[in-house]
């Protein structure tokens, strides 16, 4: 999500049309967990997700159907209430009291199976299916409200102290003064989006396997930031370098794919402007960032000023290296100003951008240290796809 958005809001650069999934992503793989006693399974889970064979956990995107079944294996009769499955998040840094997802999903009692007069079910196998579908949004009480909010994908990160995750469970109620049996597997959970169209004018270029047009001939296309170098050249020289970057619109991508950029440099003093535009002196890199806290929440205007953000609660870890190459000479305007041309490419695995109330995951374009006011306030949404 960027930053100059409602903390709740979708971007404006995400696509309203559904996501279709392919067919091979259609295929549903098994999973099946049980507990037991003396080696012997009692209470069984089996689900089907979008996972690949052989996947420990369930995989589900956005808008999802759970099914499965819930077998109870009973060498004797036993009293039980009811029995439930539940999809929710665990306790974690970003959610300290975590809701369930929806209500639970009773299987039984049930019209196909009612509850026993004698309140017991009988010795042998039952099987109790369910299916529902995970909700696209979540309330979540916050500062003395309520917000609806996306729910957010699974995340885990090793070495990053916070976490999302989600757990399906099915509970055995057998009543007052008897303890419960519950049976729980962590799932993975990832809503899907995709970028809008990119302008007409890079469409036809790549349609025509041509080179996109700069931003003086396709403004729409482009996004400017700007940042000004200052400091010392040769241990005597001071010089004054003003730094463009250009970043091809929309400000979307998605995972696996490309972010094409443009650096400018400009300065009087021509032979800083040599030294900055050398392809192996730039070095500009894609950071995720994690808040965790009050300032996941902070409005554009309080993230344009680093001072405002806790840095304790803030977390970001390098996830690609840019690429760039000095474009052809006629392409200078002159040897006062000179453009660089490139792009970073988005890991095939990295998370897709979202906010979850107290939890913020955003990707940022990190430019030369020479313009830290440009890296401080442009997030760049990277879409489930």
């Amino acid at each position: 999500m960027s930053a100059a958005q409602g903390a709740l809001e979708p971007h404006p650069d995400l696509d309203d049309l559904p996501v279709y999934l392919a067919r091979a992503e259609e295929t549903r793989s098994e999973h099946i967990y049980a507990l037991k006693a003396k080696d012997t399974p009692w209470l069984t889970l089996k689900v089907w997700s979008s996972a690949g064979q052989g996947a420990s956990h369930p995989l589900y995107f956005d808008a999802a159907v759970v099914e499965g079944v819930v077998d109870l294996a009973l060498l004797q009769p036993q009293a039980v209430q009811s029995i439930t499955v539940l999809v929710s998040p665990p306790p974690a840094p970003a959610n300290p009291r975590p809701e369930p997802t929806r209500r639970p999903t009773t299987v039984f009692p049930s019209p196909s199976c009612p509850l026993p007069e004698s309140g017991k079910l009988p010795a042998g196998t039952h099987t109790f299916p369910f299916s529902f579908q995970i909700p696209a949004t979540v309330r979540i009480a916050h500062e003395g409200g309520d917000v609806i909010s996306p729910l957010p994908p699974t995340y885990s990160t090793k070495g990053f102290p916070a976490f999302l995750e989600y757990h399906l469970s099915v509970a055995v109620h057998r009543g007052a003064l008897r303890v419960d049996s519950t049976l729980s597997t962590a799932l993975i959970y990832l809503p899907r989006s995709r970028p809008k169209p990119a302008s007409a004018q890079r469409q036809r270029a790549y349609t025509e396997l041509a080179e996109p047009p700069g931003p003086e001939l396709d403004p729409q296309g482009w996004h400017a930031l700007q940042g000004v170098i200052r400091g010392v050249m040769f241990s005597k020289v001071g010089v004054e370098v003003l730094c463009t970057m250009h970043v091809a619109r929309p400000l979307c991508y998605a995972r696996g794919s490309t972010i094409p950029f443009l650096l400018t440099f400009s300065s009087r003093d021509t032979q800083a402007v040599d030294l900055f535009t050398q392809p192996q002196s730039v070095k500009l890199v894609l950071e995720q960032i994690v808040t965790v806290g009050p300032d996941a929440l902070r409005t554009k205007s309080a993230m344009l000023s680093p001072a405002s953000t806790n840095a304790s609660n803030t977390f970001g870890r390098i996830v690609s290296r840019g690429k760039c190459w000095a474009l052809a000479e006629e392409e200078h305007k002159g040897p006062e100003e000179r453009t660089l041309a490139g792009e970073i490419a988005v890991p095939r695995d990295v998370k897709p951008s979202f906010t979850f109330v107290r939890f913020t995951l955003s990707v940022s374009p990190v430019p030369p240290a020479a313009a830290p006011a440009a890296a401080s306030c442009f997030m760049l949404p990277i879409s489930g796809l």
